[in-house]
């Protein structure tokens, strides 16, 4: 960044915009975007759209040893995926710019060196070593792990000479021992009292800034107006307030939403499973679904229905009804969701979804024309969970998948199954190809009055003869899909087995 830029950052009007809802989500780019984050995005966002405000996507990268740009990447790719994208943002654009911190960096520096100026800190020649040394010999003391305050005591002449002759430093800010109140959406007035921090760094000594302090500067020259994050930023929240006076600056509004937690009542992020939004997508759940589950955790209707597409979510968000205790993800319950929402697409939407299911896993659909396709589809549409299920139960209508299960195979060889399965056989020649229910009913009652058998004993033969399972789409769906050529085909197999 030149020194330019910054003079046109900073000539800017700053501060919460007095007129225009802005919100943020700032993820630090180390992998793909885990689904607590999902959910902080997408109340973010959803605030933002119900405040016709804008979103902006703020990349907090200064951490160089785990933060990579593929990572940032992946990040937009899954937030893209969701339909989620924010209003400014790396690739977006906007007013407020650069949004990666680690170009920001000569920003950070300078405010940090003006807290100098202003006596609200000091330098820290302190090595790390020396600093860890402090830490355990305050926990061996059972003191508060705060820093003893040796830089304290260099005057400010030595301080200077000593930063003039290349010694390493850190700023570190003075905390004040006071009483911190800040009100939050969801909490009320939240206190901090005196002595719960000690003095902090804000810059290190290789030039970074610590995040307490480039998520206040960031906040407040990109115009931030509400900020809603998980409450685990709680903690951060007095030395943030200090900085924010330091400088004189008007904080957003805060709401600190709930945790998320496994089943197993453990934090998600840490919980054995726990996955991105990466991993639900290829596992086959809809976007659809995934918003509309994750904006549950932590957030209630006004009428209670919990399946609502996201123009109704965004006209019903209120950050009044986002809750303090913790919400559980429950993987059923969002199977179950996924599933109501797969029942509920027409098969021309969903058939686009299931397709790169299929050809994943080698069924040659390319061949097939589209009609086909949807037939197949709206056969078994009524058994996925997630759209990966669709290779479980497909196989029957191609003829390079079919299998008999096993269970299939021993029904076929009982001789009264393979009794009525042969009659079925010459009626199928007789009729010719089934188009319709009404068909598969008169070869159904040529075979019950030929061999005198019925119920299970029909049925379930001519069902494992032509699908090679007990269960699964019912044969009047089946048959008319495969032709006459391949249902005697499959007959034939399974009167040999």
């Amino acid at each position: 960044m030149t020194s330019l830029d910054i003079k046109s950052i900073l000539s800017k009007e700053a501060g919460p915009h007095p007129t225009e809802t802005r919100v943020r989500f700032a993820p630090s780019p180390t992998g793909y975007l885990h689904v607590g984050g999902a959910r902080t995005h997408l109340f973010n966002w959803l605030y933002a759209r119900k405040t016709k405000g804008k979103l902006i996507l703020r990349v907090e990268d200064t951490d160089q040893v785990r933060s990579t740009r593929e990572s940032e990447e992946m990040v937009l790719k899954d937030i893209a995926s969701l339909d989620l994208n924010p209003d400014e943002g790396p690739g977006f654009g906007g007013d407020y710019g650069p949004y990666r911190q680690s170009e920001r960096q000569e920003i950070f520096q300078m405010l940090a060196v003006s807290l100098l100026a202003k006596k609200k800190a000091y330098r820290c020649f302190c090595t790390e070593e020396e600093l860890d040394s402090k830490a355990k010999a305050a926990k061996a003391a059972n003191k508060p792990p705060h820093y003893d305050g040796t830089c304290t005591h260099i005057s400010e002449e030595q301080s200077q000479k000593r930063a003039e002759a290349g010694e390493k430093f850190s700023i570190r800010m003075t905390a004040p021992q006071k009483d911190y109140h800040f009100e939050d959406a969801l909490r009320g007035t939240v206190t901090f009292k005196p002595g719960m921090v000690g003095d902090f760094v804000v810059l290190r000594s290789n030039g970074m800034p610590v995040y307490n302090f480039s998520v206040v500067v960031d906040d407040y020259f990109m115009r931030i107006t509400h900020v809603i994050r998980g409450d685990d930023h709680l903690s951060n929240m007095i030395r943030q307030l200090m900085i924010t006076e330091a400088f004189g600056w008007k904080i957003p509004k805060f709401a600190h939403i709930s945790m998320i937690l496994g089943m197993d009542k453990k934090k998600l992020s840490k919980r054995e499973g726990a996955s991105s939004v990466h991993d639900y997508l290829n596992a086959g759940f809809l976007p659809e679904a995934l918003i509309n589950f994750l904006a549950l955790l932590g957030w209630s209707p006004s009428d209670g229905k919990e399946i609502r597409p996201l123009d109704e979510i965004v006209n019903d968000f209120d950050l009044e009804r986002l809750n303090k205790s913790p919400a559980v993800f429950d993987d059923e319950k969002l199977l179950w969701m996924n599933g109501e929402y797969i029942r509920a697409m027409s098969t021309e939407d969903l058939l686009p979804r299931v397709l790169p299911f299929l050809e994943k896993s080698g069924y040659n659909v390319a061949t097939k024309p589209k009609e086909w396709l949807l037939k197949v589809l709206a056969a078994v549409q009524g058994n996925l969970k997630v759209l990966a299920d669709i290779n479980a139960h497909v196989d029957i209508f191609f003829d390079t998948k079919f299998t008999f299960e096993q269970d299939a195979k021993t029904m076929m060889q009982a001789s009264e199954a393979k009794k009525v399965v042969q009659v079925f056989r010459q009626e199928i020649e007789k009729i010719g190809e089934i188009q319709s229910e009404s068909d598969l009913q008169k070869v159904q009652t040529a075979v019950k009055e030929q061999t005198g058998t019925k119920g299970k004993n029909l049925f379930m033969p001519m069902r494992a003869a032509v699908t090679g399972k007990l269960h699964g789409p019912e044969l009047k769906f089946v048959m008319p899909l495969i032709g006459q050529k391949e249902t005697l085909r499959r007959i034939d197999l399974s009167l040999d087995l």
